[in-house]
């Protein structure tokens, strides 16, 4: 299968089974074809995009204790992991005369994530929830399909929502094992594994597309990627309610990049508190 086909499949197919199929076989880039841009995923009518506010907040904690909650909470991931794969499938319809490595790693990124879709909406069914049962948002494709060049890309969803993700995916496996779900717990701290490469990828093939990184004193990865991001998208958006290094380090953000993502999320009031965590978790 071409990155091309998979990617338009993802994009443009509005059947979820679909949509969710693993590729057979290596993905090639024979015929990255012509560049393509679209406004909004095909989705089926239950999945199309609707307002925030007309959707269930993502449950928490205690709440995690009762079954059908966690359906919800596992219907709500599964619409974040799945926009970030049509996000993925965008831009390599978007640029395809894009570096072969920075397309064929994507390729790859793109298939976890229809992996993570996956295995959230495994731990629905359990607990008794359809895709589609309940009305989801457009946040992540909102914020992130903007991009203007892969560079922008890399700045927004590797960058903002998966490195995010950090520290929401262990709080979130921690929840799940606190009500008594381990197998949603495992989900959670898979996905986790999965973010520190995803992270890593953005970092890596940033200094790639920012020529600026490099010149200075180590700092200049934060610079490059700060300069780019526009509102709402800011550096502490990067972060969850608890701020983790160690995770933040396997993905290979340096001392210069860590010591000015904390500065900027003091100065924004926090680790992204209050009601814009939750709005930021409910909008996945």
């Amino acid at each position: 299968m071409t990155l091309r086909d998979l990617a338009a499949r993802v994009l443009l197919s509005a059947e979820i089974d679909r949509k969710l199929r693993p590729p057979r076989g290596p993905l090639t880039d024979e015929r990255p074809g012509s560049a393509v841009r679209v406004a909004v995923p095909a989705r089926p009518a239950g999945l199309r995009f609707r307002y925030r506010k007309n959707g269930p907040k993502l449950p928490r904690g205690d709440a995690l204790r009762d079954r059908g909650r966690r359906g919800v909470a596992h219907h709500i991931l599964a619409n974040h992991e799945l926009q970030a794969a049509e996000v993925m499938a965008s831009v390599l319809l978007a640029f395809p005369r894009a570096p072969a490595a920075f397309r064929a790693e994507l390729g790859a990124i793109l298939c976890d994530e229809l992996r993570h879709t996956r295995m959230h909406l495994a731990r629905a069914a359990a607990c008794g929830a359809r895709f589609g049962q309940y009305v989801v948002n457009g946040h992540v494709w909102r914020s992130a399909a903007r991009f203007r060049d892969e560079a922008e890309y890399l700045c927004v969803l590797p960058l903002v929502f998966e490195a995010r993700n950090l520290d929401e995916s262990l709080e979130l496996a921690a929840q799940f094992d606190a009500a008594g779900d381990p197998k949603g717990a495992g989900v959670m701290r898979a996905i986790h594994e999965d973010e520190i490469e995803h992270v890593a990828f953005g970092l890596r093939w940033l200094g790639r597309f920012a020529p600026e990184i490099g010149e200075g004193d180590g700092g200049d990865e934060f610079d490059a990627w700060a300069s780019r991001l526009e509102m709402p998208n800011q550096p502490a958006r990067a972060v969850g309610r608890t701020f983790l290094e160690p995770p933040r380090r396997a993905a290979g953000m340096s001392d210069a990049f860590l010591a000015k993502l904390r500065r900027a999320t003091a100065a924004s009031g926090g680790a992204a508190t209050g009601e814009e965590k939750r709005s930021d978790q409910e909008k996945g």
